[in-house]
């Protein structure tokens, strides 16, 4: 998804706001937890975070005062160390095989929770600017109803507000606008036309 959506956005000059709310929405049904597979919200947060038992272990150690407990990034002999083995561009090194069961599930996870923690609640700009966007239409669904209805209100009331401004601002423009044409003003229109 995330290459068919790069593709869509990378079409045009910049992205506009429009699209990014149904695109989000997109990523967010798509890496959603499937009841089918006995996937839950819940079970997520557990295989991302850990348990809330495993928390309470881990605050007591990084709460304690004590230094010995804090890694250290070296010293300058082990950096030197480590820099010259990287400068050997001929040798090869291979490391041991790594437990990759579930990183797919993992990844999936990590990506929807953050998706859903950073894009939990829509901007009111933003839903306006996909509702008055006629091929954002189409994609509408990723807002509730009752975001819909409350956009579409506040839209509404808007544009009335705006239409009741230029009518009082367009009225008083030609008020101002209106002056007598002298004989010679008028002589003159003439002949330029």
């Amino acid at each position: 998804p995330f290459e068919e959506i790069t593709r869509h956005i990378c079409g045009s000059k910049y992205p506009t706001l429009n699209l990014v709310y149904p695109y989000i929405q997109t990523l967010k049904n798509k890496f959603a937890p499937k009841s089918e597979n006995s996937e839950s919200y819940e079970a997520w947060i557990t295989l991302i975070y850990g348990s809330e038992d495993s928390d309470t272990s881990n605050n007591s150690s990084i709460s304690s005062d004590n230094e010995a407990d804090i890694p250290s990034a070296g010293n300058r002999q082990q950096w030197q160390y480590v820099h010259r083995k990287l400068e050997d561009s001929n040798s090869v090194e291979y490391l041991s095989p790594v437990n990759c069961s579930g990183l797919l599930e993992r990844a999936r996870a990590a990506i929807f929770l953050s998706i859903d923690e950073l894009w939990n609640s829509s901007n009111i700009i933003g839903l306006k600017a996909s509702i008055l966007d006629p091929q954002a239409l189409k994609l509408l669904p990723f807002a509730t109803t009752q975001e819909q209805k409350e956009t579409e209100a506040q839209v509404r009331a808007e544009l009335l507000l705006f239409e009741n401004q230029m009518n009082i601002s367009s009225s008083a423009k030609i008020e101002r606008s209106i002056v007598p044409i002298s004989k010679d003003s008028q002589d003159s229109l003439s002949a330029e036309l």
